[in-house]
């Protein structure tokens, strides 16, 4: 099952490298450019099960790509991540059929447990 990280936060990036899913899963982070259209078309033309996402790697047009995103692929989950404590980007992302939402930092554990909860429904269901 293919999962997808969307981040330049080094911290994120390094916990989620380490995770424990990584025996069963192929886990990637999207490289370089976060264009909006880059990151539409990079997670796309990939198609990952899981996509996490870094909303401070695109702020302000976080809530715009994963409404995109979820126009194309009904089907991604998606686990988003923030800094921002504020209630506004929690109202718009709720809206879009986000899976899990974390305010960063956020732990090796609680990490593995959203993908892994993920992956256990899909499973279930199938």
């Amino acid at each position: 099952m293919k999962i997808l990280l969307v981040s330049k936060d080094n911290n994120l990036i390094s916990t989620f490298q380490n995770n424990n899913s990584q025996a069963t899963n192929q886990l990637e982070v999207m490289p370089g450019n976060y264009d909006p259209l880059d990151v539409m078309s990079y997670v796309c033309n990939n198609n990952p099960y899981i996509l996490l996402i870094d909303d401070d790697a695109l702020k302000p047009q976080t809530a715009h790509i994963l409404n995109s995103i979820k126009k194309v692929n009904q089907n991604i989950q998606i686990i988003f991540i923030t800094s921002d404590t504020g209630i506004e980007i929690g109202r718009q992302i709720s809206q879009i059929g986000v899976q899990f939402y974390a305010i960063k930092p956020i732990g090796k554990r609680d990490l593995s447990d959203s993908i892994h909860s993920i992956i256990h429904l899909q499973k279930k269901n199938n």
